[in-house]
């Protein structure tokens, strides 16, 4: 046999070897190699990374379209396990897995669920397709085309009711005619702690049918105790920043005398400083006396550009009125030093309502 047989004959083992991978006795196999819902995934590789996933599927699936696309795990996403975000003006296409519905299910589930939202963002990127919630005749186009390619499930909807459920720890029911009527009974269920409203689109409805009041009946486990500590914490940290802070204020600067009330004296004149507070208004009224100036000043039109301030001083209570600290509640930064307790009261009012 000479070496052109030999590279021929190789060859054509090649194709039949390639051809048996795609042939349907194949894809029953255990291969690992058959396909992207194996069950030997399911063993070999439980917990996948989501971005090497993305780029093997845009690669294979989506002629590697998709390489702007960001794709990320979402904590906080509950009521369905993919999303699919994209704004044209920013040039932004996002891919968000839940991470709380999805780590319940098996591996093809999160693999279905990728593939899923990437058709989506196909669309979106290479076809302008504006209509975030559309599963039209472009999208089941490419939900069959990689279904018969590799033996995937993907799906029009992805909720998993079960998992869904598990979150939806706070419940509220209606007291009124609604509570004996099917499929609800009066429930509500959700996992964040938002009570029924006006907010909802369905309120102005159950007003007219039913008019009832919404009654929280169940809650997470200790989620009451949670909350109460965290207003005691709240309240420890504003008593601190409010002791640290007149702490802090002696610092402020080395030439002022903090004295409340009393005479500054300063070679033959006096300044006068006083704080007057109507504890019934909670009003601060500061008045200060007229400070003449002594020594030198600029000159206007002289090259000298020495002045001497040494025996210049601010009093007391001008340098807290214009000194700014930090609110450790809403972090502004821009709260006069003067008014920071009103400001801590009117935001613990806040917080709490």
């Amino acid at each position: 046999m000479d070496q052109t047989d030999w590279c021929e004959d190789n060859d054509f083992a090649l194709a039949v070897a390639l051809s048996k991978q795609d042939s349907p006795e194949s894809k029953n196999s255990k291969d690992p190699t058959v396909s992207i819902v194996d069950d030997y995934w399911e063993i070999n590789d439980p917990n996948p990374d989501i971005r090497a996933l993305f780029l093997q599927y845009n690669q294979s699936y989506f002629w590697g379209k998709l390489l702007s696309v960001e794709v990320r795990w979402s904590p906080k996403m509950t009521l369905c396990a993919g999303l699919c975000i994209y704004q044209k003006k920013a040039g932004y296409c996002s891919i968000r897995l839940s991470q709380p519905l999805l780590k319940f299910r098996p591996r093809r589930d999160l693999v279905q669920t990728l593939l899923h939202e990437m058709i989506h963002a196909y669309l979106f990127v290479i076809h302008d397709n504006r209509d975030h919630d559309a599963h039209g005749p472009c999208f089941l186009e490419h939900m069959h085309r990689i279904n018969s390619a590799t033996g995937a499930n993907i799906t029009v909807y992805h909720n998993f009711h079960d998992e869904v459920n598990v979150y939806r720890q706070h419940w509220w029911r209606c007291n009124g005619p609604c509570k004996d009527r099917s499929p609800f009974f009066g429930y509500v269920k959700r996992a964040m702690n938002r009570a029924p409203s006006k907010n909802d689109p369905w309120w102005s409805d159950h007003q007219q049918s039913c008019g009832g009041t919404f009654i929280k009946v169940k809650e997470p486990e200790g989620y009451g105790e949670k909350g109460k500590k965290r207003k005691k914490l709240d309240k420890d940290n504003d008593n601190q920043t409010k002791i640290t802070d007149f702490h802090h204020a002696k610092k402020v600067n080395d030439n002022i005398d903090r004295a409340q009330g009393t005479s500054i004296s300063d070679g033959s004149r006096s300044i006068n400083s006083e704080k007057s507070v109507d504890n019934d208004n909670q009003n601060s009224s500061i008045s200060y006396a007229t400070i003449p100036f002594s020594g030198k000043g600029y000159v206007l039109g002289s090259n000298d550009d020495k002045s001497s301030t040494a025996n210049y001083r601010f009093p007391a209570l001008m340098a807290d009125e214009l000194r700014y600290v930090k609110c450790p509640i809403c972090h502004r930064t821009d709260i006069r030093h003067s008014i920071i307790n009103e400001h801590l009261d009117n935001c613990l009012v806040l917080k709490e309502n």
